[in-house]
């Protein structure tokens, strides 16, 4: 794929023939992972099949398949009674949806890499933390447009801690005089970090809002 795809993955031209099989090659190896943390298992969550997952649900109340709460989210938002205890007006709404992707946005950005540039000219303090376990926003691609920037290092990458044990790694960046870019790393989490490592991200906000190292 890095020969044949010219590092766009995104946008691959149809004409491009090696670099449609490589990615239908890869799109198979992948097909069966859980993008969101590698770790954990692969369940169905999409529209269509909340009737076959909403037994297995009641019957395990241990859910244990972190995405079904996507599906519960839908089972409750649709419920009737939770819609006259919300006061939602009658016809304002179909259906919810937890993910709506009908919108009618005009522009879509696949990369904003000159935004972030810009805020580091800024007189501002920034935090960006990942996840080391998501695959779809994966840490590599993350730790890469920050070091495209070419701020200075102003604390090495090191491993920082939650009550004694490692829970992830950072690096800090000088941008300006007394302005610093933090780079957190979340080990073990997910997608959305603070779903999967609720205490460590806090302890990592609280950190960075007291103006503290983590």
């Amino acid at each position: 794929m890095k020969e044949n795809c010219n590092g766009d993955y995104v946008n691959i031209d149809p004409e491009n023939t090696k670099c449609v099989s490589d990615y239908e090659a890869y799109s198979e190896l992948v097909r069966y992972i859980n993008l969101q943390q590698i770790l954990e298992p692969l369940c169905p969550t999409t529209p269509g099949v909340d009737q076959v997952i909403r037994q297995p649900v009641q019957d395990h109340p241990e859910f244990f398949c972190r995405s079904y709460d996507h599906i519960l989210i839908d089972i409750w938002a649709n419920d009737e009674k939770v819609w006259k205890a919300l006061q939602v007006k009658e016809g304002i709404k179909e259906e919810f949806l937890r993910c709506n992707k009908t919108l009618a946005y005009t522009t879509t950005l696949s990369n904003v890499v000159e935004s972030y540039r810009n805020l580091t000219k800024a007189n501002l303090q920034a935090l960006v933390y990942c996840s080391d376990l998501d695959m779809s926003v994966p840490q590599l691609g993350t730790q890469h447009w920050i070091k495209s920037l070419n701020m200075s290092i102003s604390d090495k990458w090191r491993a920082w801690f939650v009550e004694g044990q490692v829970a992830g790694f950072t690096e800090v960046y000088k941008m300006k005089e007394d302005h610093y870019f933090t780079y957190v790393a979340v080990k073990g989490a997910g997608h959305v970090a603070q779903t999967f490592k609720p205490k460590e991200v806090y302890h990592v906000i609280k950190s960075w809002f007291s103006f503290s190292l983590i």
